[in-house]
C-alpha cells in the first residue's frame, strides 16, 4: 500500500507544536511497520524557512518527506512546484491523507484526490472548532470553507479527527459528512514511570505554544486568586503574547511566581514534567492535548479542561483531572491536589498505564486497519 501524506509543514519546524510531532509520529510508526508513505509539505517554519533539500526526497528520522518552497503568499503555504509534483504523486498513490484546512496543500491535494478517482482522508487537526473560527480570522475561514472546504470535506473517504470531543465541535458544523475515524494521538511511552515531583516548592508546568487558544492568562488569574506554587511557561511565543502575559503577572503580584521558557524539547522537556507537581493545559478548547497525553504518560499529574478531547479519550476518569476552562476552578483544584501527595501519587500511577494505550504501535496499527478497509 502506497500512502501519501500531506501536510503544509514538517520537521524540523517545531513552532506549530502538537500537530508537528502528531503527524511525524503517526509517518514514523507506519514506515517502520512497513507502509510504503511518503510525506509532501513545504518548508515553511514561520518566517523563516527550515534548512533543508527541495524537490527531492530525504529522510527524517526514517520517514521519506519532499519539501517545496512557498515564496509567495506564504500564509497560506502556496507552492506550485508542491502542486506539479502532487500531480503525479497522487495518481500513483493509493491513499491520500492530508492534514489541515484554509491552506493551498489540503486544497490542491484534495482536488487533485478527486480528478484522478482516489480516496483521500482528511484531518483537519483541530481547525474546524467553531470558537477558534469565531475568534481569529473568522470573515476570511468562513469564506474559505464556503468557496473549498466544505466541498473537501463532503467528497473525502473520511475524515480523522483525534478525539469524540472534536467529532462533536465538527458535527456541530455540518452535517454533510463522510465516515469519521476516531483516531487519537499517539505519544512516546516510557518504559518506566520516573515522575518524581519537586524536591522543596509545589511546581506547575504548561508546555506548548504560548498563544491567545491556550488559556494562559486564566491560569496566571488562577495563582493571584490563591492557588499555591510556582509555574513555568514553557514554549515557542509565536504571536508575541509573552510580553502581554508577563505584564500581567506583574500587575497581579505574581511575577516572582512564574518563569518563562523557550521550546523545550527530548531530555529537557522529560526532565521538567518528572519534577514537577502538577501539569496544566488550560486551552478552553483543544481538539486532543497532546502535551497533556504526554504529561500524563510520563506519570505527571495533570489538569485540563472540560473542552479539551483528551479528557473524552481517557478509560479511568481518575487518571486526568478535568475542570472548567476558568480561574476559579483551575485555582481551586490547583490547591485541592498540591495540598494531597496521596492523591497525586494516585494520578501518577493511574496516568501512566492509561498512557499505555496511546502507544504509537497501536494507534499505526489502527489506523493501518482503516486504510485497508478503505481500499476493500
Amino acid at each position: 500500500m502506497k500512502v501519501l501524506q500531506v501536510t503544509p509543514t514538517y520537521l524540523p519546524a517545531t513552532r506549530y507544536g502538537g500537530p508537528i510531532f502528531s503527524v511525524h509520529g503517526l509517518c514514523r510508526t507506519l514506515t517502520t511497520s512497513g507502509c510504503d508513505l511518503e510525506v509532501v509539505t513545504t518548508n515553511v517554519d514561520g518566517n523563516r524557512d527550515s534548512d533543508v533539500p527541495l524537490g527531492t526526497p530525504v529522510e527524517v528520522d526514517g520517514v521519506r518527506v519532499v519539501y517545496f518552497g512557498s515564496r509567495v503568499l506564504r500564509r497560506l503555504y502556496f507552492s506550485f512546484s508542491m502542486a506539479r509534483y502532487l500531480f503525479k504523486a497522487i495518481q500513483q498513490a493509493d491513499v491520500i491523507h492530508v492534514h489541515s484546512l484554509y491552506l493551498w496543500p489540503t486544497l490542491v491535494a484534495c482536488t487533485f484526490s478527486r480528478w484522478f478517482g482516489k480516496p483521500y482522508v482528511l484531518a483537519p487537526r483541530g481547525m474546524l472548532v467553531q470558537r477558534l473560527i469565531l475568534e481569529k480570522n473568522s470573515v476570511l475561514k468562513r469564506l474559505w470553507l464556503h468557496l473549498f472546504d466544505y466541498r473537501n470535506i463532503r467528497r473525502a473517504a473520511a475524515l480523522h479527527l483525534t478525539s469524540r470531543k472534536e467529532a462533536q465541535e465538527v458535527q456541530a458544523m455540518t452535517r454533510e459528512l463522510p465516515p469519521l475515524w476516531i483516531v487519537p494521538n499517539g505519544v512516546e511511552v516510557p518504559s518506566e514511570n520516573h515522575w518524581q515531583g519537586s524536591d522543596s516548592q509545589d511546581n506547575i508546568l504548561f508546555i506548548g505554544r504560548i498563544n491567545w487558544e491556550k488559556g494562559l492568562g486564566a491560569l496566571l488569574d488562577a495563582l493571584a486568586d490563591g492557588a499555591p506554587g510556582q509555574l513555568t511557561i514553557a514554549g515557542n511565543d509565536e504571536e508575541g503574547l509573552k510580553k502581554d502575559l508577563q505584564q500581567s503577572a506583574r500587575e497581579q503580584a505574581i511575577e516572582n511566581r512564574v518563569k518563562f521558557l523557550d521550546h523545550v524539547s527530548g531530555d529537557e522537556k522529560n526532565s521538567l514534567m518528572n519534577h514537577a507537581d502538577l501539569f496544566v493545559l488550560p486551552s478552553p478548547v483543544e481538539n486532543f492535548g497532546i502535551a497533556a497525553l504526554e504529561a500524563m504518560a510520563s506519570g505527571c499529574p495533570t489538569v485540563v479542561t472540560t473542552g479539551c478531547g483528551l479528557s473524552s479519550e481517557v478509560e479511568d476518569p481518575n487518571s486526568l483531572h478535568t475542570v472548567r476552562p476558568e480561574s476559579g476552578a483551575f485555582s481551586s483544584a490547583i490547591s485541592d491536589l498540591l495540598g494531597s501527595l496521596e492523591r497525586r501519587q494516585d494520578m501518577s500511577l493511574r496516568g501512566f498505564r492509561e498512557g499505555q494505550r496511546f502507544a504509537w504501535n497501536g494507534i499505526a496499527n489502527e489506523m493501518m486497519a482503516h486504510y485497508e478497509e478503505l481500499l476493500s
